[in-house]
């Protein structure tokens, strides 16, 4: 149960998880099995969602993990306005190698790019961009110090790993900041 894992997607008895990929696909084929070791609760979208589907099991199910191809996504974000209640002066973070002006976003508020993916998978060797995008959100905001993210992740992780999500998050702060 390797994705049990900080390295993995680890799932406890507090989350909510909805796989939106057909059963035989991979990740499908993780989660089920993750989800039910760590006790989370899980909610299936059924063979064809729609995006109002998605976002109805998202909300009234309390969803906290979920996993689906970028299609699902952006179905979801035409259904869905993610910037909704934003204010003028708050920030849009968005994970792509597309500059801001490229993605269409309908926002008076600012909209940050970084392709956390590709940092991800040049410092840790997979896709798992939480360090990166939690950099990214220190370097575009500046309401966390990039210093305090660099001090939690080595708490928590440590070792070659630590270093790995350390230089993925300093990379993405510097990616918003340039």
């Amino acid at each position: 149960m390797a994705s049990q894992t900080p390295q993995g997607i680890p799932m406890a008895d507090d989350d909510v998880v909805m796989p939106v990929v057909p059963m035989f696909h991979v990740n499908a084929w993780g989660m089920p099995f993750t989800a039910t070791a760590g006790g989370a609760k899980q909610v299936f979208p059924g063979p064809s969602p729609e995006p109002e589907d998605l976002a109805t099991l998202i909300e009234d199910e309390g969803v906290t993990i979920s996993a689906g191809v970028p299609t699902v996504w952006l179905g979801l974000l035409e259904y869905v306005d993610v910037t909704d209640g934003l204010d003028e002066d708050g920030v849009v973070l968005i994970n792509t190698g597309a500059d801001p002006e490229e993605v269409d976003v309908e926002t008076e508020a600012e909209v940050v790019t970084v392709d956390a993916t590709e940092i991800a998978l040049d410092h840790l060797g997979k896709p798992i961009m939480n360090t990166a995008l939690l950099g990214a959100f220190a370097g575009a905001t500046g309401l966390i110090e990039q210093e305090s993210v660099e001090e939690v992740i080595e708490r928590e992780w440590g070792g070659e790993i630590g270093q790995q999500n350390v230089a993925a998050s300093t990379d993405a702060f510097a990616e918003v900041q340039a």
